[in-house]
């Protein structure tokens, strides 16, 4: 399970497993852990997300009215504690990423 606890796509104000069926495990860097599955999203499903954002923009107010904007930002509830954690892992990696001077994929023992 992920960390989140979804692994869909969030389409059109709908979650939905991506078009093609695939997953892939979503891997922290640093640690080498799965975090979780990951929907693999299409190029379809990228273009259905993009017409839906645009429907979004041209017929609600959503992207102009700041009180609607308070209002699902309030109704929006999360366990913040799992993005603290993936915040503080990432500024780790590129720390690291920092250090190595981009010899990550050596040090990683993949091949240059």
């Amino acid at each position: 399970m992920n960390a989140i606890g979804e692994h869909r796509l969030l389409i059109d104000g709908k979650l939905v497993d991506a078009s093609g069926g695939g997953t892939f495990d979503n891997i922290n860097p640093a640690t080498e852990e799965v975090l979780g599955v990951t929907a693999d999203g299409t190029p379809a499903d990228m273009e259905a997300a993009i017409a839906a954002a645009r429907r979004a923009f041209d017929t609600t107010d959503w992207a102009t009215d700041g009180e609607l904007h308070l209002g699902v930002g309030a109704g929006i509830t999360w366990d913040s504690d799992p993005v603290a954690e993936w915040e503080e892992t990432e500024l780790k990696a590129r720390q690291l990423l920092a250090v190595a001077g981009g010899r990550v994929p050596l040090a990683t023992g993949a091949a240059p």
